[in-house]
């Protein structure tokens, strides 16, 4: 499989002028990625956008498939927000691969406040694998 140039990336794309700049690591097979809460991220003031939160949890879970040689698309997503996430806090999201069956897999991940470990969000999705190349024809 060869790597997607993946530099435009609105999560992780460091290329990207206006993307989150998130930098995946790899604990064992989770992924983690971690982003300190800017005013500029939030939809209320000083509480970040959800979907701030849902492009974190989305990444970490494909990046976790990503550990397993796979190349997914998102199906569908079902999140429960928990709590908000502040500016100027450090937010981290951790995503793990639940199953992997014929050309789908299911994912978690959930984003939690590191100044006081409580959890903002949690998330599962489905995901389908796919050939990124033969997917734009």
């Amino acid at each position: 499989m060869a790597v997607p140039d993946l530099s435009y990336c609105f999560g992780c794309g460091k290329d990207n002028p206006k993307g989150l700049y998130l930098v995946n690591r790899y604990e064992g097979d989770r992924s983690v990625m971690e982003l300190t809460v800017e005013k500029e991220q939030c939809g209320f003031p000083g509480i970040l956008h959800g979907g701030i939160i849902f492009t974190m949890l989305d990444e970490v879970m494909h990046y976790a498939i990503f550990k397993h040689n796979l190349e997914t698309v998102t199906i569908s997503v079902q999140i429960d927000f928990l709590s908000p996430g502040w500016v100027g806090r450090r937010l981290a999201a951790e995503g793990w691969v639940e199953n992997i069956e014929g050309k789908y897999v299911s994912a978690a991940s959930e984003v939690k406040d590191l100044s006081n470990g409580k959890i903002l969000a949690r998330a599962s999705g489905k995901f389908k694998i796919v050939e990124l190349e033969k997917f734009h024809s």
